[in-house]
């Protein structure tokens, strides 16, 4: 990497480059420490630098202590800063406090920056325009897709027919947002908010009506693969759902006996049960030619990031 002198610019490159995946050293802020080992109080002053400092920090790795004193050394004088700072300057730094960028979604991130950047005198009229145009037709295109998933929603007549189900379809949707916000996931984010809400917590008699829904689900999900060459891809959501199925008994069953499992004979089912390794999978579905059928049997094999994630 190369040296910069300025906390600014540095900041910004380490965490353009580690947020694409580039594992960049962090000893690039070695030279912004001083003699005590303490970050130098010559950089309180350059507070655009201190906001791009606590940016980065969110990218540091199991470790990297200088990056551990830089959010604690920046979250202390920025909670000053955004007091004597005046708008749009104090209202990002407000915002990237409350809710740091790399914690939170996209396109909310995007919505709450855009009269932010539009605030600032040397703002490029022409990437506002282009924000803005951006952000709305991406918006109605999610309307769109949510309105279609409602209606498929209101013909099962879930109210009535399932009164164990939980009616969060919006919810289900802003979780899929949170995965893939692109226009080219369409097809992705339909599935997933379907699959979502397909996990329930046991099956009566007369599931039947939602089985049945379950496979035209799939079905559907089949067929529009099929045009792609990816058609593949399902049998492993399927493969998924069987898991699911499975722990879902073996907690029924639990629960029936009386039965009160082990530490030991839980954690297998909880870490399956939980749904993650199911959306892990399905996730993959709609999306590009990245993935691959070593995707999915890498998924299966529980490497230790998805183990990671279910855990949590």
């Amino acid at each position: 990497m190369l040296i910069d002198d300025d906390l600014y610019t540095a900041s910004v490159r380490f965490r353009l480059l580690r947020e694409h995946g580039f594992n960049v050293c962090c000893e690039t802020f070695d030279k912004f420490i001083d003699e005590k080992g303490k970050f130098k109080e010559s950089l309180i002053s350059d507070v655009k630098g201190m906001l791009e400092l606590y940016e980065a920090t969110y990218f540091q790795l199991h470790g990297e202590t200088i990056l551990k004193e830089a959010l604690a050394f920046t979250m202390f004088h920025l909670n000053l800063a955004k007091t004597t700072m005046d708008y749009p300057l104090s209202t990002q730094i407000a915002n990237a406090l409350k809710r740091p960028p790399r914690k939170s979604l996209p396109r909310l991130v995007a919505r709450s920056y855009i009269p932010i950047y539009e605030g600032y005198a040397t703002h490029d009229k022409n990437l506002m325009k282009f924000a803005k145009l951006d952000f709305n037709m991406v918006q109605h295109l999610h309307k769109e897709e949510l309105s279609k998933i409602n209606r498929w929603w209101k013909c099962l007549e879930v109210a009535t027919n399932f009164l164990f189900i939980l009616d969060r379809l919006v919810k289900c949707y802003f979780w899929i947002l949170g995965v893939y916000f692109e226009t080219h996931y369409t097809i992705a984010r339909t599935f997933m908010t379907k699959v979502d809400i397909n996990c329930i917590d046991q099956l009566p008699d007369y599931m039947k009506v939602w089985y049945s829904e379950v496979l035209n689900v799939y079905k559907e999900m089949e067929d529009l693969m099929s045009k792609e060459g990816k058609s593949f891809r399902v049998q492993y959501v399927i493969k998924a759902m069987k898991q699911q199925s499975q722990v879902y008994h073996a907690e029924s069953k639990w629960l029936h006996e009386n039965y009160i499992p082990t530490m030991e004979e839980y954690m297998p089912i909880a870490l399956v049960s939980c749904g993650y390794p199911l959306l892990t999978i399905a996730s993959c579905v709609g999306m590009d030619d990245s993935i691959t059928g070593e995707t999915f049997i890498l998924a299966f094999n529980d490497p230790k990031i998805c183990r990671a994630s279910n855990t949590i």
